[in-house]
């Protein structure tokens, strides 16, 4: 995504730069900086930078994690009633029943509290919709296991729509000139309640895998913005790599 004439996320991303860069400025290292805990608000931009280490326990919040909570924030209806958690789109507004969408289209997901609030959300009633190129599994090491239990478990409403897209060695049989595909998008899309506002269209991309290392060790960037122009043009992307899974692994795709 291009933003073109926002200055102060210009400035945003500047300072970011040249902090990585200062880091650098020792040769042995040592200047490293281990925590970019920046956030950016820049009209319909929001940036977002890392890695994050603070070393204060309310600062300790997985980023993406807590921008999946907004989505819980109580929406009030005209009548002055509080809708259910989950149900914030006006009925045949994206969804004919209400119900918020959460799509992400993401290379690598291994972290468990992003994966236990998708879970959540979706118990709650939201559909989450998820396309990923490699899960933490059943096998990994230490607390990244969980992360394929949250996200295969099944909820109140059903399960969490998985499809996985890795298949950059594979060949089509009825076209061997045709190769498998691979997502190595970066993105969460959400249409529906947010920050106790319905009918919202958000997209949040970047480089910002999630996993452990884009957290708290990698220079990365993640970048809010609010439009549903642009929101509509990701969530085709999105049923493309969606629509690629599904027909890929009917010939021997990764599922």
């Amino acid at each position: 995504m291009t933003v073109a004439d926002n200055a102060v996320l210009h400035a945003g991303y500047t300072r970011y730069f040249d902090l990585m860069a200062a880091s650098q400025a020792l040769p042995d290292g040592s200047g490293r900086v281990d925590n970019l805990a920046i956030d950016v608000e820049a009209g319909l931009a929001k940036g977002y930078f890392f890695p994050r280490n603070s070393t204060d326990p309310a600062a300790k919040t997985d980023v993406v994690e807590n921008i999946l909570s907004m989505v819980e924030t109580p929406v009030t209806n005209p009548d002055g009633t509080t809708a259910p958690v989950c149900y914030g789109n006006t009925g045949g507004h994206g969804t004919a029943d209400g119900r918020t969408v959460i799509r992400i289209a993401n290379g690598h997901i291994s972290r468990p509290v992003v994966a236990e609030k998708l879970w959540k959300l979706a118990n709650a009633g939201c559909f989450v919709d998820v396309v990923y190129g490699k899960l933490a599994d059943y096998e990994a090491e230490g607390v990244h296991r969980e992360t394929a239990y949250w996200l295969t478990r099944t909820t109140e409403k059903g399960k969490i729509s998985l499809h996985r897209l890795s298949n950059d060695d594979l060949k089509n049989p009825a076209d061997p000139q045709v190769s498998g595909t691979a997502s190595h998008t970066k993105y969460l899309l959400i249409e529906g309640s947010y920050k106790g506002a319905k009918d919202q269209k958000l997209v949040f991309a970047g480089s910002h895998t999630y996993t452990g290392m884009a957290l708290t060790s990698n220079d990365e960037a993640l970048l809010k913005y609010n439009s549903p122009t642009v929101h509509d043009a990701y969530v085709l992307n999105f049923r493309e790599q969606r629509a690629a899974a599904i027909a890929e692994a009917q010939y021997g795709g990764a599922v």
